[in-house]
């Protein structure tokens, strides 16, 4: 007999929820860029030449790596972080992102030259994606290397626990919510991902809004706007818990057929477009909020829609440096060579 929180679904909270720690960036401090600035890069094992053995334990965004920033702030200053990521967990992203905020750091996606003249070797186009270009937003200065035949890439897209780059990384997920579904606790798995997915809204939103608030600050300076937006916000997320994610019994049905006959990868394509319409009415709600959410409210609802703005979670957007600048992912001030 099933309980209202089994193990199945109890593990799927810990586990796909908040991310493992199997894997994880690299961190490399670099003296002199060529320039005469120190810098840190952080990226994923095998995006440069180096002496380094590269596995799944050193690649991509994971939970350990806000951490792992905080102890090289010990070895800076820096004058600018580079970030060459395809993405991982977005709430390592997060995490990163409001470290580099309340360090007023300036971040930069470099692209192969630059890297080329601080003695770096790329092995391949340099990018930031997915929870990568989140991270990249905790900048106080933000630039994307984009010079005409070199251009380091930078793409967003939609976030899904059980949607990595590397399959491996999506099939402990995608296990446990089998196991919920083989104890009849489909509907339970449902309302985590829209309250997980309602409160990554939220987080997001508020990542993009403070880091266009103020264009200069000192480092670890409050907002005075924020309280009264995370008061209404923590207001939302509240009520909202007590709406449930419109899962008709129809579709229910569809599901269970589609299950039967696909198994885990039909599974897989159930837990992403929930997870899609989770967002979009999370992202629905945050819009009629905006005139109460304080300067740059309008603006930081852009960007989060323009994450979810593909036809598919599984689409990536390359966005150019003009739509870049105009919603403000760029900043005029940054220092060029």
């Amino acid at each position: 007999m099933s309980t209202p929180l089994s193990q199945a679904a109890a593990a799927f909270i810990v586990v796909a929820v908040t991310a493992g720690n199997a894997w994880a960036l690299s961190f490399r401090v670099i003296p002199n860029d060529g320039f005469n600035s120190r810098v840190l890069l952080i990226y994923d094992c095998g995006r440069i030449k180096e002496d380094l053995e590269c596995t799944d334990e050193n690649d991509g965004f994971v939970d350990s790596d806000p951490g792992t920033l905080t102890s090289y702030w010990g070895k800076g200053p820096f004058d600018e972080v580079w970030l060459l990521s395809g993405g991982g967990d977005l709430d390592a992203g997060i995490k990163i992102a409001r470290d580099l905020y309340a360090h007023a750091q300036a971040v930069r996606v470099p692209n192969a030259a630059r890297l080329l003249k601080a003695g770096i070797v790329p092995t391949e186009d340099p990018e930031c994606v997915s929870s990568c270009t989140v991270a990249f937003m905790g900048g106080q200065f933000r630039t994307i290397d984009m010079t005409p035949g070199d251009v380091a890439e930078y793409e967003v897209h939609a976030a899904s626990s059980v949607s990595w780059g590397n399959p491996k990384k999506s099939e402990k997920a995608i296990n446990l919510i089998w196991g919920a579904v083989e104890e009849g606790e489909f509907r339970e798995i449902i309302a985590i991902l829209t309250g997980k997915h309602r409160n990554t809204a939220r987080r997001l939103f508020a990542v993009f809004q403070d880091t266009l608030w103020l264009a200069i600050k000192a480092r670890n300076q409050p907002d005075p706007e924020r309280p009264r937006r995370d008061q209404l916000l923590d207001q939302w997320e509240r009520e909202s818990q007590s709406r449930s994610y419109p899962y008709s019994a129809a579709q229910e049905a569809r599901d269970k057929q589609i299950l039967a006959l696909e198994g885990r990868a039909g599974l897989q394509d159930i837990i992403m477009r929930i997870e899609r319409d989770s967002m979009d009415r999370a992202i629905a709600e945050i819009r009629s909020m905006v005139p109460r959410l304080g300067r740059r409210a309008d603006a930081a609802l852009a960007m989060l829609a323009a994450m979810y703005d593909t036809s598919s979670i599984l689409e990536t957007n390359t966005v150019p440096k003009e739509t870049l600048t105009k919603m403000g992912y760029l900043t005029e001030f940054v220092k060029q060579p």
